[in-house]
């Protein structure tokens, strides 16, 4: 392993622990003014699995 490889994965570490917390702000506030879209991709014979999309099916049959 070149020495470079050792010094990268403290750095690395370092790096994104500084640049989690900006990121994810920044796509709170994306996400809120309604930029950014989540979305959730399944098939449709696979059963509901969180109380939201339960609701949200049985909202839309009836």
């Amino acid at each position: 392993m070149p020495t470079t490889d050792a010094l990268a994965d403290p750095l690395a570490r370092v790096l994104a622990q500084l640049l989690i917390a900006p990121f994810l702000q920044l796509y709170a506030v994306l996400w809120r003014l309604g930029l950014v879209e989540i979305r959730q991709h399944r098939s449709k014979t696979s059963p509901p699995t969180t109380p939201t999309q339960v609701y949200a099916e049985q909202r839309q049959a009836g």
